[in-house]
């Protein structure tokens, strides 16, 4: 899932959210050696969980059609809804 590349790079396959850290690269010869560093976060996507449905309602009544979802709590959440396809 981690491979070295031959120009010096860290490729990772399929990032989890375990792969969130600090990492550093260091390349030294005989006149010397450097580093950098750089901090991976990693964030997931937004997933609905509980999708609205089809309902059958008469008029008059009042309905809630729910929207329900998981996302990383890092990034803030917005909701938009659209009405025969225009908001």
């Amino acid at each position: 899932r981690i491979s070295f590349l031959k120009d010096g790079g860290l490729k990772i396959a399929n990032v989890t959210k375990a792969d969130v850290g600090t990492y550093t690269c260091i390349a030294e010869n005989q006149f010397g050696k450097a580093n950098g560093t750089t901090h991976l976060v990693v964030t997931e996507p937004t997933r609905i969980t509980l999708a609205p449905s089809n309902m059958d309602v008469s008029v008059g009544e009042s309905i809630i059609l729910p929207c329900q979802v998981q996302h990383d709590p890092l990034l803030d959440i917005m909701f938009t809804w659209y009405f025969n396809g225009a908001l």
